[in-house]
């Protein structure tokens, strides 16, 4: 199954839509669809990611776990956002089941 994405590329200076696989964990069934970490290494240009909760608590954001080493390119989500270096994926997220949702449209999302 694929849900639809936000990829934020600060090198192409791009956000544009993207789908992500997601599959309910053997371990987890209850939980819902969950997005599995090795598959976003490719879209990320990685081999480890780290996720953090929007300030919305709703929506989780992807990005390289190494990303400040390497990453020359950065953005901010608003003026009083720490930086965050190279690609991201922000995904819906159900903080009640652990489950992935599609995230809102990028023309809600506020733009700093």
């Amino acid at each position: 199954m694929l849900v639809k994405a936000i990829m934020i590329d600060p090198a192409a200076r791009t956000v544009s839509g993207i789908e992500v696989p997601v599959a309910p964990l053997p371990e987890e069934p209850e939980a819902g669809p969950q997005v599995n970490s090795k598959d976003l290494y490719p879209m990320l240009g990685c081999d480890g990611v780290e996720l953090f909760y929007l300030p919305n608590g709703r929506d989780a954001a992807l990005v390289d776990a190494e990303g400040l080493y390497h990453n020359k390119h950065f953005f901010q989500m608003g003026p009083d956002c720490k930086p965050i270096p190279g690609k991201c994926i922000i995904i819906g997220h159900d903080i009640e089941t652990d489950s992935c949702r599609t995230p809102p449209p990028r023309s809600r999302m506020s733009h700093g």
